[in-house]
């Protein structure tokens, strides 16, 4: 049984043709995220001129399935652009080649044509061997001069059973729809804890360690219990831990996650003081604390009777963001969007919305020089001069931790509109740093 993995318009003999886009040519219309097959049931499958096609999250994904469906030393073929060969055209070569090269790296715009991520060969290697591959081989083909080809063999060998364990997990975190790969960002995220729970799950039944299924446990349910959910259904499903444990586990996580977790973590997070220029360190004691509580839960692998409504109030449910995952890099993007709506109801006027907009996303984002800089000239316009001047001094201070382009300047320019507090009115908005240095 051989797969040719999005097919296109070419059909091979000899091969089962699948494609998600060209419906003419394929024999079966199939996602390259979810692969229609048994775990462990075809013998080959080429990926021609795909890979690029799907994006860095969802290409991790689809190289999970192919893994699950091939068999114990089965091989999998990849040929994508050979990107570092196709920049050293566009940059050595003249005119018509950058011309003719811009679309081998970038695809067409049609319907399953454009490239949304080309891998560099390193980087590719490493996703495969993340997920399991061995007995990687590369060459670099070039039969146009303006179409050089990386070509990736490789072979699924089944010596670890986690590998073919965890693209069963990715595939049911896509199928309880905890995971959309069209929210790349969040995908990548989710991805690394995926990888760091495999990480410690291997560590476990290798040093057969109670205590590191508990720190599976902890950490993963201060990630983020919704997935930690899936993973231990999985591991019961696969037969892997004690059947009696897990499932008291599953029951204690879909407490916590029924009782808002996370949204006491973040309350946790936004009601600390200070830290600012500190964002980093606030989340890592905001983890610690987080599973602080887990250890007042699972005390030497047994859960204590602990009432949870008391220790997980959350004071301002309404007020907290939604979240599934407790991750910095997303809280920040949170923060800027809320950060916009600020900017937003300053340009209109309405101050006290924008103050408040201003003020939660401070409260996420303790690095943000322009919260505190728009917050300093809301309060100036509120003629509340104490607090318009405590802003001032928060956005000053983060030049002890954060480096910025044209530092000294921008310094500079807030100093003197600080200074300036009863001479002038500032009743706009600041959006960027660029757009006063470059005045």
């Amino acid at each position: 049984m051989k797969l040719n993995l999005g097919c296109g318009g070419e059909h091979k003999k000899g091969y089962l043709n699948v494609d998600a886009f060209n419906k003419t040519i394929a024999d079966r219309e199939m996602e390259a995220t979810n692969l229609l097959f048994d775990d462990c049931s075809l013998d080959e499958i080429l990926m021609s001129q795909v890979i690029e096609h799907l994006g860095i999250a969802r290409s991790i994904y689809s190289l999970s399935e192919c893994f699950r469906i091939l068999k114990n030393k089965g091989k999998l073929i990849i040929e994508t652009p050979d990107l570092r060969k196709s920049f050293k055209i566009y940059l050595n070569g003249e005119r018509e080649d950058r011309k003719y090269i811009l679309p081998w790296i970038y695809g067409v715009d049609m319907p399953g044509m454009q490239h949304r991520f080309c891998f560099p060969d390193d980087l590719l290697e490493e996703e495969l061997k993340k997920i399991g591959f061995n007995e990687i081989k590369k060459k670099y083909i070039q039969f146009d001069k303006y179409e050089p080809i990386l070509k990736i063999e490789c072979k699924k060998i089944t010596d670890n059973p986690f590998n073919q364990f965890m693209t069963k997990f990715r595939r049911e975190l896509i199928s309880k729809k905890i995971l959309d790969l069209d929210e790349q960002i969040d995908a990548l995220e989710i991805e690394e804890i995926v990888d760091f729970l495999k990480e410690k799950i291997v560590k476990f039944y290798k040093e057969k360690n109670k205590d590191s299924l508990k720190f599976v446990l902890s950490e993963g349910i201060v990630r983020s219990p919704k997935i930690t959910i899936v993973f231990f259904q999985q591991l019961l499903k696969e037969g892997l831990i004690n059947k009696e444990m897990c499932e008291k586990y599953l029951k204690l996580i879909s407490d916590l996650d029924d009782k808002n977790f996370l949204k006491h973590l973040l309350e946790h997070l936004m009601s600390k003081e200070g830290f600012i220029g500190e964002t980093g360190k606030l989340f890592e004691e905001t983890y610690d604390y987080g599973k602080s509580l887990i250890d007042k839960i699972v005390i030497n692998n047994k859960i204590e009777e602990v009432n949870l409504n008391r220790l997980l109030k959350v004071k301002k449910a309404d007020k907290i963001i939604d979240i599934d995952v407790l991750s910095e890099k997303l809280i920040m993007l949170k923060s800027n969007q809320i950060f916009q709506k600020g900017i937003k109801a300053f340009n209109q006027n309405n101050y006290k919305k924008a103050i408040a907009f201003f003020q939660e996303a401070y409260l996420l984002n303790r690095d943000q020089i322009l919260t505190f800089w728009n917050l300093a000239r809301l309060y100036r316009i509120s003629k509340d001069k104490k607090r318009s001047y405590l802003y001032y001094q928060n956005a000053i201070r983060l030049f002890d931790y954060i480096n910025f382009e044209k530092n000294d300047l921008i310094k500079k320019l807030l100093e003197e509109e600080m200074m300036n507090l009863s001479e002038r009115t500032f009743n706009k908005p600041i959006n960027s740093l660029r757009e006063n240095y470059e005045k």
